[in-house]
């Protein structure tokens, strides 16, 4: 599974959105909004059972499915009661914790172990440390699998139906849809002024940063029939920056998640016993694995800037 695959790019995330369909006009934000969540809902629903440590892209698709549903929740938040937002938005971070962990061990396989070149991957510390991620792998995919086919998640299903898709409770707004969407996508722009000083982010300050500009980018997915003419050139070329920017700030935040997971096998299989043999060099294993690390983030980082700033310069009427 190649890196361009598992990166969210512009329309192969696998959700899809009312762009999708040519001719399809959603007279109000109401109606995007249940589109998007029927879309989401379906792709969760759709990849579930093939979710298998040899079929990583299917846990892939779900994740980005549970990522839609929240992102119609924040940005359609004004036509949804509170009451319901809050509990929707409570079972999304459930599920989203509990789907996390595997995808770390499948892109941590991915980007570092499968990277070692295959001379180096035979010798006895690689070999070690890959059994010891194959383990993890296939318990993690065990409880993700159990998750995915228990009744939480059918009655999860049956609220998105009810309160978002069937949409009996939802506010409609009293504006214009495209005003509405242009005010919205807006909005957005204005929390994303972070990415002037992206290079000086704090990590937590980063890794928000990154959620804002992903979500920033399905939601100009949900309401891009809304923008005609000039808008919608402009929300087109910022989707395709966004996608840039989503994708140098998600290598930062992977060679984070890789390092703090190899610490977390050092705790666990700390001598190659764990593992069915003797013990393993965990220091070598770093520098080997992790050398060139602080100047590929450094380089990802002036990259994100570059990209923020032609973002910035777009505006929408």
């Amino acid at each position: 599974m190649k890196r361009e695959m598992r990166r969210e790019s512009a329309d192969h995330d696998g959700v899809p959105t009312a762009r999708s369909h040519p001719g399809a006009r959603p007279a109000a934000m109401v109606a995007v909004l249940q589109a998007a969540s029927r879309a989401a809902l379906d792709q969760i629903m759709r990849h579930r059972s093939r979710v298998a440590v040899d079929d990583p892209e299917a846990l892939h698709r779900v994740r980005v499915g549970f990522r839609h549903l929240d992102a119609v929740i924040r940005f359609f938040a004004a036509n949804i009661p509170k009451s319901e937002r809050a509990s929707l938005a409570r079972e999304l971070k459930w599920f989203g914790r509990r789907l996390s962990r595997a995808r770390e061990i499948d892109v941590f396989l991915e980007d570092v172990i499968a990277r070692v070149p295959g001379r180096k991957r035979v010798e006895p510390d690689i070999a070690a440390l890959e059994r010891l991620c194959r383990r993890e792998q296939e318990r993690e995919y065990a409880r993700i699998r159990a998750v995915l086919a228990s009744g939480r998640l059918q009655d999860f299903a049956a609220t998105i139906e009810r309160r978002l898709i069937e949409g009996k409770t939802l506010i409609p707004c009293p504006h214009a849809a495209s005003c509405q969407a242009v005010a919205g996508v807006m909005e957005m722009m204005r929390k994303l002024r972070q990415g002037r000083h992206v290079d000086v982010l704090s990590r937590d300050d980063l890794h928000k940063f990154r959620l804002r500009v992903k979500r920033m980018r399905y939601a100009i997915g949900f309401v891009a029939p809304l923008l005609d003419g000039e808008n919608g050139k402009y929300a087109r070329h910022m989707s395709e920056l966004l996608r840039l920017l989503q994708n140098e700030l998600g290598a930062i935040t992977d060679r984070k998640a890789h390092k703090d997971f190899f610490k977390e096998l050092r705790k666990s299989g700390s001598s190659r016993s764990a593992a069915g043999d003797g013990r393993i060099d965990w220091r070598d294993l770093r520098r080997v694995l992790f050398a060139g690390r602080r100047k590929a983030n450094a380089a990802s980082l002036k990259r994100a800037k570059k990209i923020y700033r032609k973002f910035e310069e777009i505006e929408l009427s």
